[in-house]
């Protein structure tokens, strides 16, 4: 799928969480899967994501950055789980590239939830689409129902 160009240093998302999104895995292979983020460049060097993970049965939301190269899995303070959420709930959120204090903003309905160290915020800017990534695959289809704000 072609990325999507953006020019504005944000972006706005509605997010519907989904059943689909409950999956058991070891812990050892669970990692952070992506539902929306903003990318400058190369997304693996500097990166902004809203993601899932689902621990004993129990989704959270999460936010991950890559930040000059570096991944969440190097720094752990570039992830963090924000919130738990059940399917069926409707997410309303934003991140944003602040350029003059360099972190990546992270709101859920309108309220700052995390910031984080960004990169250089050189490059195209991009909206990143889910993953499910790491070590592991899901054993079923998950469903995504994003709509992207201006």
């Amino acid at each position: 799928m072609p990325r999507m160009v953006i020019q504005d240093n944000f972006i706005q998302f509605v997010v519907e969480v989904d059943s689909s999104w409950y999956y058991t895995v070891p812990a050892e292979r669970n990692g952070i899967s992506k539902i929306v983020g903003i990318g400058f460049g190369d997304h693996h060097k500097n990166s902004a994501r809203l993601g899932f993970i689902c621990i004993e049965n129990t989704l959270w939301l999460c936010g991950y950055c890559y930040v000059n190269g570096i991944s969440p899995q190097e720094n752990t303070d570039f992830k963090k789980r924000i919130m738990k959420v059940t399917h069926g709930l409707q997410i309303q959120g934003r991140i944003h590239y602040n350029k003059k204090t360099k972190l990546y903003n992270f709101f859920i309905d309108d309220l700052p939830v995390w910031s984080c160290e960004a990169g250089n915020g050189r490059g195209v800017k991009t909206v990143l689409t889910p993953y499910i990534g790491g070590t592991y695959t899901l054993p079923h289809d998950a469903k995504f129902k994003i709509m992207m704000v201006k």
